[in-house]
């Protein structure tokens, strides 16, 4: 099963796919997930820009990961 970590983008919960995320960078106004991930017929790569600051982001996915083990 994928992990999910809930981000907010101006104000509204979005859950983000950690197996499609490829980068994560710092932002003046909070952080951008950069994603790719391929189908069959394609390959997609997007981006979603948070309210989150990069370092809470950095302990959002360092708790996710110990709580999977």
């Amino acid at each position: 099963m994928a992990d999910f970590i809930e981000v907010h983008q101006l104000g509204k919960p979005r859950l983000v796919n950690l197996d499609w995320v490829e980068e994560i960078w710092p932002t003046e106004n909070g952080t951008q997930i950069y994603f790719a991930f391929a189908s069959p017929d394609d390959t997609s790569q997007d981006f979603i820009t948070t309210d989150e600051s990069y370092d809470k982001i950095k302990r959002i996915i360092a708790y996710q990961r110990v709580e999977r083990g």
